[in-house]
Protein backbone atom coordinates (compact mmCIF):
# COMPACT_ATOMS: atom_id res chain seq x y z
CA UNK A 1 0.00 0.00 0.00
CA UNK A 2 1.30 3.50 -0.81
CA UNK A 3 2.27 5.58 2.21
CA UNK A 4 0.94 9.07 2.92
CA UNK A 5 4.35 10.54 2.09
CA UNK A 6 4.37 8.56 -1.16
CA UNK A 7 0.95 9.94 -2.12
CA UNK A 8 2.04 13.47 -1.28
CA UNK A 9 5.17 13.05 -3.37
CA UNK A 10 3.11 11.84 -6.35
CA UNK A 11 0.93 14.94 -6.06
CA UNK A 12 4.09 17.04 -5.92
CA UNK A 13 5.31 15.25 -9.05
CA UNK A 14 2.05 15.97 -10.86
CA UNK A 15 2.17 19.62 -9.80
CA UNK A 16 5.77 19.83 -11.01
CA UNK A 17 4.82 18.31 -14.37
CA UNK A 18 1.96 20.79 -14.79
CA UNK A 19 4.23 23.70 -13.88
CA UNK A 20 6.98 22.55 -16.23
CA UNK A 21 4.55 21.96 -19.12
CA UNK A 22 3.07 25.45 -18.68
CA UNK A 23 6.60 26.87 -18.49
CA UNK A 24 7.42 25.23 -21.81
CA UNK A 25 4.36 26.84 -23.39
CA UNK A 26 5.09 30.33 -22.01
CA UNK A 27 8.72 30.11 -23.16
CA UNK A 28 7.60 29.10 -26.64
CA UNK A 29 4.85 31.75 -26.78
CA UNK A 30 7.27 34.50 -25.76
CA UNK A 31 9.91 33.40 -28.27
CA UNK A 32 7.36 33.20 -31.09
CA UNK A 33 5.46 36.45 -30.56
CA UNK A 34 7.39 38.80 -28.25
CA UNK A 35 11.13 38.07 -28.46
CA UNK A 36 11.60 39.75 -31.82
CA UNK A 37 13.47 36.74 -33.15
CA UNK A 38 10.61 35.69 -35.43
CA UNK A 39 8.43 37.83 -37.65
CA UNK A 40 4.88 36.89 -36.72
CA UNK A 41 1.55 38.59 -36.12
CA UNK A 42 0.74 39.03 -32.45
CA UNK A 43 -1.51 36.57 -30.68
CA UNK A 44 -3.16 36.44 -27.28
CA UNK A 45 -2.72 33.84 -24.58
CA UNK A 46 -6.49 33.43 -24.45
CA UNK A 47 -6.46 32.01 -27.97
CA UNK A 48 -4.33 29.12 -26.75
CA UNK A 49 -6.05 28.57 -23.39
CA UNK A 50 -8.25 25.65 -24.48
CA UNK A 51 -5.41 23.96 -26.34
CA UNK A 52 -3.04 24.33 -23.37
CA UNK A 53 -5.62 23.01 -20.89
CA UNK A 54 -6.38 20.03 -23.14
CA UNK A 55 -2.66 19.30 -23.67
CA UNK A 56 -1.83 19.44 -19.96
CA UNK A 57 -4.76 17.17 -19.03
CA UNK A 58 -3.89 14.76 -21.84
CA UNK A 59 -0.24 14.56 -20.81
CA UNK A 60 -1.15 13.87 -17.19
CA UNK A 61 -3.41 11.02 -18.31
CA UNK A 62 -0.68 9.62 -20.59
CA UNK A 63 1.96 10.00 -17.87
CA UNK A 64 -0.30 8.01 -15.56
CA UNK A 65 -0.85 5.37 -18.25
CA UNK A 66 2.92 5.10 -18.75
CA UNK A 67 3.29 4.61 -14.97
CA UNK A 68 5.31 7.78 -14.51
CA UNK A 69 3.51 8.35 -11.20
CA UNK A 70 4.14 4.94 -9.66
CA UNK A 71 6.33 4.75 -6.57
CA UNK A 72 10.00 4.79 -7.54
CA UNK A 73 12.86 4.61 -5.07
CA UNK A 74 15.66 5.59 -7.44
CA UNK A 75 16.73 8.93 -8.86
CA UNK A 76 15.60 10.28 -12.22
CA UNK A 77 17.43 8.02 -14.66
CA UNK A 78 17.62 7.17 -18.36
CA UNK A 79 14.72 4.69 -18.13
CA UNK A 80 12.38 7.34 -16.76
CA UNK A 81 13.69 9.84 -19.32
CA UNK A 82 12.97 7.57 -22.29
CA UNK A 83 9.48 6.78 -20.98
CA UNK A 84 8.91 10.52 -20.57
CA UNK A 85 10.00 11.13 -24.17
CA UNK A 86 7.62 8.45 -25.47
CA UNK A 87 4.73 9.85 -23.41
CA UNK A 88 5.32 13.42 -24.63
CA UNK A 89 5.61 12.26 -28.24
CA UNK A 90 2.32 10.35 -27.99
CA UNK A 91 0.59 13.39 -26.50
CA UNK A 92 1.99 15.55 -29.31
CA UNK A 93 0.63 13.21 -31.99
CA UNK A 94 -2.82 13.22 -30.38
CA UNK A 95 -2.92 17.02 -30.07
CA UNK A 96 -1.77 17.54 -33.67
CA UNK A 97 -4.37 15.05 -34.89
CA UNK A 98 -7.06 16.79 -32.84
CA UNK A 99 -6.21 20.23 -34.31
CA UNK A 100 -6.61 18.85 -37.83
CA UNK A 101 -9.79 16.96 -36.95
CA UNK A 102 -11.45 20.05 -35.44
CA UNK A 103 -9.95 22.31 -38.15
CA UNK A 104 -8.10 24.42 -35.61
CA UNK A 105 -4.81 24.68 -37.53
CA UNK A 106 -5.61 28.26 -38.52
CA UNK A 107 -6.13 29.26 -34.89
CA UNK A 108 -2.99 27.65 -33.46
CA UNK A 109 0.57 27.96 -34.71
CA UNK A 110 2.02 24.52 -35.44
CA UNK A 111 5.44 25.95 -34.62
CA UNK A 112 4.22 26.87 -31.13
CA UNK A 113 2.65 23.45 -30.66
CA UNK A 114 5.74 21.55 -31.79
CA UNK A 115 8.18 23.71 -29.82
CA UNK A 116 6.03 23.51 -26.67
CA UNK A 117 6.10 19.73 -26.63
CA UNK A 118 9.82 19.68 -27.51
CA UNK A 119 10.74 22.09 -24.70
CA UNK A 120 8.48 20.26 -22.24
CA UNK A 121 10.85 17.28 -22.34
CA UNK A 122 13.84 19.09 -20.74
CA UNK A 123 11.63 21.18 -18.41
CA UNK A 124 9.66 18.17 -17.14
CA UNK A 125 12.92 16.22 -16.80
CA UNK A 126 14.47 19.04 -14.77
CA UNK A 127 11.45 19.19 -12.47
CA UNK A 128 11.51 15.44 -11.88
CA UNK A 129 15.28 15.43 -11.40
CA UNK A 130 14.97 18.12 -8.72
CA UNK A 131 12.10 16.46 -6.87
CA UNK A 132 13.69 13.03 -6.86
CA UNK A 133 16.97 14.54 -5.60
CA UNK A 134 15.07 16.17 -2.72
CA UNK A 135 13.33 12.87 -2.01
CA UNK A 136 16.66 11.01 -2.01
CA UNK A 137 18.17 13.53 0.41
CA UNK A 138 15.19 13.04 2.74
CA UNK A 139 15.58 9.26 2.64
CA UNK A 140 19.25 9.57 3.56
CA UNK A 141 18.08 11.42 6.68
CA UNK A 142 15.72 8.59 7.59
CA UNK A 143 12.52 10.11 6.17
CA UNK A 144 10.15 7.88 4.16
CA UNK A 145 12.21 4.72 4.63
CA UNK A 146 10.98 1.16 4.19
CA UNK A 147 11.94 -1.87 6.29
CA UNK A 148 13.38 -4.68 4.19
CA UNK A 149 13.76 -8.43 4.63
CA UNK A 150 16.11 -10.41 2.37
CA UNK A 151 15.49 -14.10 1.75
CA UNK A 152 18.66 -15.93 0.73
CA UNK A 153 22.03 -17.11 1.95
CA UNK A 154 24.32 -16.97 -1.09
CA UNK A 155 26.25 -14.39 -3.10
CA UNK A 156 23.02 -13.03 -4.62
CA UNK A 157 21.64 -12.13 -1.18
CA UNK A 158 24.98 -10.58 -0.23
CA UNK A 159 24.97 -8.50 -3.41
CA UNK A 160 21.48 -7.16 -2.65
CA UNK A 161 22.52 -6.32 0.91
CA UNK A 162 25.62 -4.45 -0.28
CA UNK A 163 23.64 -2.52 -2.89
CA UNK A 164 21.11 -1.38 -0.30
CA UNK A 165 23.86 -0.27 2.10
CA UNK A 166 25.73 1.56 -0.67
CA UNK A 167 22.62 3.42 -1.87
CA UNK A 168 21.03 5.15 1.10
CA UNK A 169 18.94 7.27 -1.27
CA UNK A 170 16.76 4.21 -1.84
CA UNK A 171 15.47 4.56 1.71
CA UNK A 172 15.69 0.84 2.49
CA UNK A 173 16.53 -0.34 6.01
CA UNK A 174 17.56 -4.01 6.28
CA UNK A 175 15.79 -5.62 9.22
CA UNK A 176 17.02 -9.14 8.65
CA UNK A 177 18.32 -11.79 6.25
CA UNK A 178 16.30 -15.01 6.31
CA UNK A 179 17.78 -18.29 5.10
CA UNK A 180 15.57 -20.42 2.80
CA UNK A 181 15.38 -23.15 5.45
CA UNK A 182 13.97 -20.64 7.97
CA UNK A 183 10.80 -19.75 6.04
CA UNK A 184 8.65 -21.00 8.91
CA UNK A 185 9.62 -17.80 10.76
CA UNK A 186 8.62 -15.63 7.80
CA UNK A 187 5.21 -14.49 9.11
CA UNK A 188 6.49 -13.70 12.60
CA UNK A 189 9.39 -11.65 11.25
CA UNK A 190 7.10 -9.66 8.93
CA UNK A 191 4.81 -8.63 11.76
CA UNK A 192 7.46 -8.18 14.44
CA UNK A 193 9.76 -5.98 12.37
CA UNK A 194 7.13 -4.09 10.34
CA UNK A 195 8.51 -5.32 7.00
CA UNK A 196 7.10 -3.70 3.86
CA UNK A 197 9.49 -5.01 1.17
CA UNK A 198 10.89 -8.53 0.73
CA UNK A 199 13.79 -9.25 -1.61
CA UNK A 200 13.87 -12.91 -2.68
CA UNK A 201 17.50 -13.56 -3.64
CA UNK A 202 17.45 -17.33 -3.91
CA UNK A 203 15.71 -20.10 -5.79
CA UNK A 204 12.40 -20.89 -4.13
CA UNK A 205 9.65 -23.36 -4.97
CA UNK A 206 6.90 -21.67 -6.99
CA UNK A 207 4.13 -23.14 -4.86
CA UNK A 208 5.86 -22.03 -1.67
CA UNK A 209 6.33 -18.52 -3.09
CA UNK A 210 2.66 -18.31 -4.14
CA UNK A 211 1.61 -19.41 -0.65
CA UNK A 212 3.74 -16.75 1.03
CA UNK A 213 2.43 -14.01 -1.25
CA UNK A 214 -1.17 -15.07 -0.72
CA UNK A 215 -0.87 -15.16 3.09
CA UNK A 216 1.08 -11.88 3.31
CA UNK A 217 -0.26 -9.81 0.43
CA UNK A 218 0.36 -6.47 2.20
CA UNK A 219 4.09 -6.80 1.46
CA UNK A 220 5.80 -5.87 -1.81
CA UNK A 221 7.90 -8.75 -3.16
CA UNK A 222 10.94 -8.19 -5.37
CA UNK A 223 12.42 -11.28 -7.02
CA UNK A 224 16.15 -11.03 -7.79
CA UNK A 225 16.82 -13.23 -10.85
CA UNK A 226 19.75 -15.61 -11.00
CA UNK A 227 22.41 -15.39 -13.72
CA UNK A 228 20.61 -17.63 -16.20
CA UNK A 229 17.24 -15.95 -15.60
CA UNK A 230 18.82 -12.57 -16.23
CA UNK A 231 20.13 -13.70 -19.60
CA UNK A 232 16.76 -14.77 -21.03
CA UNK A 233 14.44 -12.67 -23.16
CA UNK A 234 11.08 -11.43 -21.90
CA UNK A 235 8.33 -14.04 -22.42
CA UNK A 236 6.00 -13.79 -25.40
CA UNK A 237 2.54 -15.29 -25.93
CA UNK A 238 2.45 -15.33 -29.74
CA UNK A 239 1.62 -18.92 -30.76
CA UNK A 240 0.18 -20.30 -27.54
CA UNK A 241 -2.06 -17.89 -25.65
CA UNK A 242 -1.56 -19.59 -22.31
CA UNK A 243 2.09 -20.67 -22.51
CA UNK A 244 4.92 -18.09 -22.33
CA UNK A 245 7.55 -18.58 -25.03
CA UNK A 246 11.11 -17.29 -25.14
CA UNK A 247 11.56 -15.69 -28.56
CA UNK A 248 15.17 -15.31 -29.68
CA UNK A 249 16.11 -12.60 -32.17
CA UNK A 250 15.93 -13.66 -35.79
CA UNK A 251 19.29 -13.84 -37.55
CA UNK A 252 18.17 -11.55 -40.40
CA UNK A 253 16.99 -8.85 -37.99
CA UNK A 254 20.25 -8.95 -36.01
CA UNK A 255 22.30 -8.93 -39.22
CA UNK A 256 20.48 -5.85 -40.53
CA UNK A 257 20.96 -4.06 -37.22
CA UNK A 258 24.71 -4.82 -37.18
CA UNK A 259 25.14 -3.54 -40.75
CA UNK A 260 23.34 -0.33 -39.89
CA UNK A 261 25.38 0.00 -36.70
CA UNK A 262 28.65 -0.44 -38.59
CA UNK A 263 27.81 2.39 -41.01
CA UNK A 264 26.90 4.67 -38.10
CA UNK A 265 30.10 3.75 -36.23
CA UNK A 266 32.23 4.62 -39.24
CA UNK A 267 30.46 7.89 -40.06
CA UNK A 268 30.41 9.16 -36.47
CA UNK A 269 34.06 8.24 -35.82
CA UNK A 270 35.32 10.05 -38.93
CA UNK A 271 33.34 13.19 -38.06
CA UNK A 272 34.40 13.01 -34.39
CA UNK A 273 38.09 12.70 -35.29
CA UNK A 274 37.90 15.77 -37.50
CA UNK A 275 36.13 17.83 -34.83
CA UNK A 276 38.39 16.84 -31.92
CA UNK A 277 41.68 16.93 -33.84
CA UNK A 278 42.81 20.07 -31.89
CA UNK A 279 42.20 18.17 -28.63
CA UNK A 280 44.28 15.29 -29.99
CA UNK A 281 47.16 17.68 -30.65
CA UNK A 282 47.00 19.28 -27.18
CA UNK A 283 46.87 15.90 -25.39
CA UNK A 284 49.80 14.62 -27.49
CA UNK A 285 51.95 17.61 -26.50
CA UNK A 286 51.08 17.20 -22.81
CA UNK A 287 52.02 13.52 -22.89
CA UNK A 288 55.37 14.25 -24.51
CA UNK A 289 56.12 16.97 -21.97
CA UNK A 290 55.09 14.79 -18.99
CA UNK A 291 57.44 11.84 -19.59
CA UNK A 292 59.65 10.09 -22.10
CA UNK A 293 58.07 7.79 -24.64
CA UNK A 294 55.58 7.88 -27.49
CA UNK A 295 52.13 9.43 -27.61
CA UNK A 296 50.15 6.25 -28.19
CA UNK A 297 50.01 2.96 -26.32
CA UNK A 298 49.27 -0.16 -28.39
CA UNK A 299 48.06 -3.34 -26.78
CA UNK A 300 46.85 -6.71 -28.07
CA UNK A 301 43.15 -7.31 -27.45
CA UNK A 302 40.60 -9.90 -28.54
CA UNK A 303 37.93 -8.72 -30.96
CA UNK A 304 35.01 -10.19 -32.85
CA UNK A 305 35.19 -13.97 -33.38
CA UNK A 306 38.37 -14.12 -31.29
CA UNK A 307 40.48 -12.11 -33.74
CA UNK A 308 43.40 -10.34 -32.01
CA UNK A 309 44.01 -6.68 -32.88
CA UNK A 310 46.09 -3.75 -31.62
CA UNK A 311 44.05 -1.39 -29.44
CA UNK A 312 45.12 2.28 -29.41
CA UNK A 313 45.10 4.53 -26.37
CA UNK A 314 46.91 7.66 -25.29
CA UNK A 315 49.93 6.66 -23.21
CA UNK A 316 49.19 7.25 -19.51
CA UNK A 317 52.14 5.40 -17.94
CA UNK A 318 55.88 5.82 -17.80
CA UNK A 319 58.05 4.18 -20.41
CA UNK A 320 58.57 0.45 -19.74
CA UNK A 321 55.53 0.20 -17.43
CA UNK A 322 54.57 -3.27 -18.78
CA UNK A 323 57.77 -4.75 -17.30
CA UNK A 324 56.91 -3.62 -13.75
CA UNK A 325 53.23 -4.55 -13.52
CA UNK A 326 52.16 -4.76 -9.84
CA UNK A 327 49.62 -7.23 -8.46
CA UNK A 328 45.95 -6.42 -9.06
CA UNK A 329 43.90 -5.28 -6.07
CA UNK A 330 40.90 -7.27 -7.30
CA UNK A 331 40.54 -11.01 -6.91
CA UNK A 332 39.70 -11.17 -10.61
CA UNK A 333 41.29 -11.78 -14.01
CA UNK A 334 40.64 -8.08 -14.68
CA UNK A 335 43.65 -6.03 -13.55
CA UNK A 336 42.83 -2.99 -11.43
CA UNK A 337 44.68 -0.75 -8.95
CA UNK A 338 43.52 2.46 -7.29
CA UNK A 339 46.88 4.26 -7.22
CA UNK A 340 49.07 2.63 -9.83
CA UNK A 341 52.59 4.12 -9.32
CA UNK A 342 53.33 3.73 -13.04
CA UNK A 343 50.70 6.29 -14.09
CA UNK A 344 51.89 9.84 -14.80
CA UNK A 345 50.13 12.98 -13.55
CA UNK A 346 48.75 13.71 -17.02
CA UNK A 347 47.84 10.05 -17.32
CA UNK A 348 45.66 10.20 -14.20
CA UNK A 349 43.72 13.11 -15.65
CA UNK A 350 43.30 11.33 -18.98
CA UNK A 351 42.09 8.16 -17.26
CA UNK A 352 39.70 9.99 -14.94
CA UNK A 353 38.07 11.76 -17.91
CA UNK A 354 38.40 8.73 -20.24
CA UNK A 355 40.19 10.95 -22.77
CA UNK A 356 42.91 8.29 -22.96
CA UNK A 357 40.47 6.12 -24.92
CA UNK A 358 39.80 8.64 -27.73
CA UNK A 359 42.37 7.02 -30.10
CA UNK A 360 40.11 3.96 -30.17
CA UNK A 361 38.09 5.91 -32.74
CA UNK A 362 40.84 4.70 -35.11
CA UNK A 363 39.99 1.11 -34.16
CA UNK A 364 36.33 1.85 -34.89
CA UNK A 365 37.14 3.23 -38.33
CA UNK A 366 39.27 0.17 -39.10
CA UNK A 367 36.32 -2.09 -38.20
CA UNK A 368 38.04 -3.67 -35.20
CA UNK A 369 35.75 -2.03 -32.64
CA UNK A 370 32.35 -0.39 -32.32
CA UNK A 371 31.32 2.71 -30.39
CA UNK A 372 29.14 0.58 -28.10
CA UNK A 373 29.69 -3.04 -27.21
CA UNK A 374 31.48 -5.37 -24.75
CA UNK A 375 34.93 -4.11 -23.80
CA UNK A 376 37.80 -6.07 -25.43
CA UNK A 377 39.62 -8.54 -23.20
CA UNK A 378 43.29 -9.40 -23.12
CA UNK A 379 44.23 -12.66 -24.90
CA UNK A 380 45.37 -14.20 -21.60
CA UNK A 381 41.97 -13.52 -20.04
CA UNK A 382 40.27 -15.91 -22.48
CA UNK A 383 41.42 -18.89 -20.42
CA UNK A 384 39.02 -17.70 -17.68
CA UNK A 385 36.06 -17.96 -20.07
CA UNK A 386 33.66 -20.86 -19.80
CA UNK A 387 32.53 -22.30 -23.12
CA UNK A 388 29.12 -20.60 -23.08
CA UNK A 389 30.74 -17.24 -22.23
CA UNK A 390 32.54 -17.15 -25.60
CA UNK A 391 29.28 -15.90 -27.14
CA UNK A 392 30.30 -12.39 -26.08
CA UNK A 393 32.85 -12.55 -28.93
CA UNK A 394 30.04 -12.64 -31.52
CA UNK A 395 30.02 -8.83 -31.79
CA UNK A 396 32.69 -6.15 -32.11
CA UNK A 397 34.01 -4.84 -28.79
CA UNK A 398 33.06 -1.26 -27.95
CA UNK A 399 34.57 1.95 -26.61
CA UNK A 400 31.83 1.96 -23.99
CA UNK A 401 29.49 -0.80 -22.90
CA UNK A 402 26.91 -1.97 -20.42
CA UNK A 403 29.28 -2.82 -17.58
CA UNK A 404 31.22 0.43 -18.01
CA UNK A 405 28.06 2.36 -17.14
CA UNK A 406 27.01 -0.10 -14.41
CA UNK A 407 29.91 0.14 -11.99
CA UNK A 408 33.07 -0.36 -14.05
CA UNK A 409 35.93 -1.59 -11.82
CA UNK A 410 33.62 -1.96 -8.83
CA UNK A 411 32.32 -5.09 -10.58
CA UNK A 412 34.06 -8.46 -10.46
CA UNK A 413 34.78 -10.64 -13.49
CA UNK A 414 31.55 -12.66 -13.23
CA UNK A 415 29.34 -9.56 -13.08
CA UNK A 416 31.07 -7.91 -16.04
CA UNK A 417 30.70 -11.13 -18.00
CA UNK A 418 27.00 -11.32 -17.13
CA UNK A 419 26.41 -7.76 -18.35
CA UNK A 420 28.38 -8.33 -21.57
CA UNK A 421 26.38 -11.46 -22.33
CA UNK A 422 23.16 -9.64 -21.57
CA UNK A 423 24.14 -6.99 -24.15
CA UNK A 424 24.92 -9.61 -26.81
CA UNK A 425 21.57 -11.33 -26.26
CA UNK A 426 19.61 -8.05 -26.30
CA UNK A 427 21.22 -6.21 -29.23
CA UNK A 428 19.08 -3.23 -30.18
CA UNK A 429 19.27 0.45 -31.05
CA UNK A 430 17.27 1.20 -27.90
CA UNK A 431 19.84 -0.48 -25.65
CA UNK A 432 22.67 1.34 -27.45
CA UNK A 433 20.96 4.69 -26.87
CA UNK A 434 20.49 3.92 -23.18
CA UNK A 435 24.18 3.05 -22.78
CA UNK A 436 25.20 6.19 -24.68
CA UNK A 437 22.91 8.29 -22.53
CA UNK A 438 24.51 6.90 -19.34
CA UNK A 439 28.15 7.13 -20.46
CA UNK A 440 28.84 10.81 -19.69
CA UNK A 441 27.19 10.75 -16.22
CA UNK A 442 29.09 7.55 -15.47
CA UNK A 443 32.39 9.26 -16.29
CA UNK A 444 31.55 12.34 -14.22
CA UNK A 445 30.16 10.59 -11.14
CA UNK A 446 32.06 7.30 -11.15
CA UNK A 447 33.73 6.94 -7.81
CA UNK A 448 34.90 3.52 -8.93
CA UNK A 449 36.86 4.79 -11.93
CA UNK A 450 40.50 3.78 -11.28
Amino acid sequence: MPTLRGIMFNFSLMFSDILMLLSAFFITFWLRYHSGIFKAASSSLAAYSNMVAFSVLLMLIIFQAFRLYQEKRTLFDEDEFFILVKAVFLAFLIVITATFFFKATAQFSRVVLTATFAISIPTASMGRLTLRAIQAAARKRGINTRNVLIIGDGSLAQMVSEKIKDHLELGYVIKGILRPNQLKRFGAILEGRDISVVFIATRIDHNRLAELMARHDHVRYKLVPSLIETMTEAPSYEEFKDIPLVILKERDAVSSYLKWKRSMDFSFSVIALIIISPIFLIISLLILLASRGGVFYRHRRVGKNGQVFLLYKFRTMRKGADRMKPKSELNSPLFSMRKDPRVTFIGRILRRTCLDELPQLLNVIRGEMSLIGPRPHLPEELKEFKRWQHSRLQVRPGMTGLWQVSGRHELNFEKTMMLDLYYVKHLSLWLDLKILFKTIPSIIFSGGRW
